[in-house]
């Protein structure tokens, strides 16, 4: 099994080892000397490689960060490497972590699984002179030296506020919360928020948080046990959108539930959330910007692997987006197809 990790690892590495070559407004700090010197040699750099490793490859919200990391890697003349398990694993992550750091690339931009069993091969990385950084979702107690990505403590307080206005005079709400992995910090920090908002215009009644480890399929699932186990659902939550990652079909149940009233607000906006929205699968998204986590992510490690500091947490946007402007942002997004 180990080795067929390894080559699927390899497999995605020389994928990409050539590979040289409504918009919200930000909401952190800019990133400072992004730009590459003017009169530098374009193949200055080529030398420098920089690792991105996602949380799995199976997840299409990571390709507008793969995207945009490529267009920065080309743009900087340096190698860029995608490397991650192919459905959310911590072990085989740690795999990957310590593969890397053993292989002595120039920098690492990793989205954790669990934020406490990366935070030692963080740190081991650090020591060795890796710059290592966290993007989307972060181990906050490490020595990384910076976090990219979404407030997500924020993203969850816009959503809790939009299920607010959803839910209009109901003081009660019986809500379900759908999440990914359990350890995830950024999932949690979506949660706290969202619960930390709900709390002070309602005395909402949890009736479960059921966790998907983020697989689309057992999202669904938990979608349909949700809306045919527990009595009386008004509102569901989903700290991120892979039931909507899957055919819609495959949500029946859940659909009768909304035509009979049900609520229900996510985070996420790319393609496949936004058929979702519209074709009236939920009511309000929260967007996160992917492909600045992967833009600035590559230029503010590129400019840490030359002895530039940086600030350690810089903020990606969130944009609220309710169904009815679904059809509009379809038109300007793209559709990844994973085969």
């Amino acid at each position: 099994m180990k080795r067929l990790v390894v080559m699927v690892l390899i497999a995605a590495a020389c994928s990409l080892s050539g590979c040289d070559s409504n918009s919200p407004r930000r909401s952190g700090p800019a990133a400072l000397n992004l730009e590459p010197d003017a009169d530098r040699p374009a193949a200055f750099d080529r030398h420098v490689t920089i690792s991105i490793v996602p949380k799995s490859l199976d997840n299409p919200v990571f390709l507008d960060t793969k995207e945009a990391a490529q267009i920065r890697a080309a743009e900087l003349g340096i190698r860029l490497e995608w490397v991650a398990p192919f459905h959310a694993d911590t072990e085989q992550q740690l795999e990957i972590m310590r593969w890397l750091i053993n292989r002595g690339v120039d920098g690492i931009l990793v989205s954790c699984n669990d934020p406490a069993a990366l935070e030692p091969i963080i740190n081991e990385g650090i020591a060795a002179g890796v710059r290592i950084a966290t993007f989307d979702s972060d181990s906050p107690h490490s020595d990384r030296l910076f976090y990219i990505g979404t407030n997500n403590y924020q993203a969850g307080r816009m959503a809790a506020e939009a299920a607010v206005e959803l839910l209009g005079e109901t003081r009660d709400p019986r809500v379900v919360i759908i999440s990914g992995r359990r350890e995830a910090h950024n999932l949690n920090e979506r949660i706290r928020g969202f619960q930390d908002r709900m709390e002070e215009s309602s005395e909402p009644d949890y009736l479960s948080v059921l966790y998907s480890n983020d697989d689309i399929n057992l999202a669904q699932e938990l979608t349909e046990h949700a809306v045919n186990s527990f009595e009386k659902v008004d509102l569901i939550y989903f700290s991120g959108g892979w039931a909507f990652m899957g055919p819609l079909d495959s949500l029946e149940g859940y659909r009768r539930w909304l035509m009979a009233g049900g609520l229900a607000v996510t985070i996420d906006s790319h393609y496949p959330i936004l058929m979702a929205a519209q074709d009236e699968m939920v009511n309000i998204l929260v967007g996160q910007d992917f492909a600045e986590m992967g833009r600035e992510g590559v230029s503010l490690l590129f400019n840490a692997i030359h002895g530039e500091a940086t600030e350690p947490v810089i903020f990606t946007d969130t944009i609220r987006v309710d169904a009815d402007q679904a059809p509009l942002l379809l038109s300007q997004a793209r559709n990844y197809e994973l085969k």
